[in-house]
């Protein structure tokens, strides 16, 4: 085995065209392997680091970006077809066409409005979805409202985020529709730990909590540790 600087970006330690840690990486290719999902759909491209993956492990793969930029990092890629729109024209476009996926992998628009919206799309469009950053304040907040009326299995903490200098970050959610939250699962019952994770936020970084960053500026002068 070659132990190189492949290696190094393979396992995050340097910067490279994925945007995900180490861990994150490998729950999604081992995910990937073991379900073997035949149809893959991904809202948000970037630099085409995880879409390789989906090409490399699942037949087909449909990529969504608003940035016409993300096409040149996966053209050659001759099993994927990539959407320059939003996510919620693509999620109508692929509902028209009566397109459904084994797996749906949400990173795209990290708004709370825009979190809620994908998820609410990738329901009615997947059988397992993912989505990354479930540990950013507004991306949990979309998730926890886009599940709150349902019944379906989720684990937000499925790979667990992680406080750096500028806030919380990573981490990947996992939602299951046709399981249900009444099921009995070996992991149950948890504590997660990004209730504590944001607490600690609040005081290393209140710009993760207030939206007037002019405020939160003046906060974070004061109790900077």
């Amino acid at each position: 085995m070659q132990i190189n600087e492949k290696t190094k970006a393979d396992l995050c330690l340097i910067e490279n065209d994925w945007m995900m840690t180490g861990g994150e990486r490998m729950a999604l290719i081992g995910i990937l392997k073991m379900f073997e999902p035949a149809s893959v759909l991904e809202f948000g491209c970037r630099f085409g680091g995880a879409t390789k993956w989906m090409s490399e492990l699942s037949h087909e793969v449909v990529t969504v970006d608003i940035d016409s930029n993300c096409e040149k990092y996966i053209s050659h890629l001759d099993n994927v077809r990539f959407l320059n729109m939003t996510t919620q024209e693509a999620a109508s476009l692929l509902r028209k066409e009566e397109k459904k996926f084994d797996m749906v992998f949400v990173d795209a628009d990290h708004t709370y409005a825009g979190v809620y919206k994908d998820l609410l799309d990738a329901f009615q469009l997947g059988d397992i979805i993912l989505f990354h950053d479930a540990y950013m304040t507004a991306c949990r907040k979309g998730a926890k409202k886009a599940l709150k009326n349902t019944n379906y299995f989720y684990d937000l903490d499925f790979v667990p985020g992680y406080l750096q200098a500028n806030g919380l970050w990573g981490g990947l959610g996992i939602v299951i529709p046709k399981f249900t939250r009444k099921e009995k699962y070996i992991a149950d019952p948890r504590f997660p730990v990004h209730g504590l994770l944001r607490l600690i936020s609040i005081f290393r970084n209140p710009v993760d909590i207030f939206s007037n960053t002019m405020l939160a500026k003046k906060i974070k002068r004061l109790i900077r540790l």
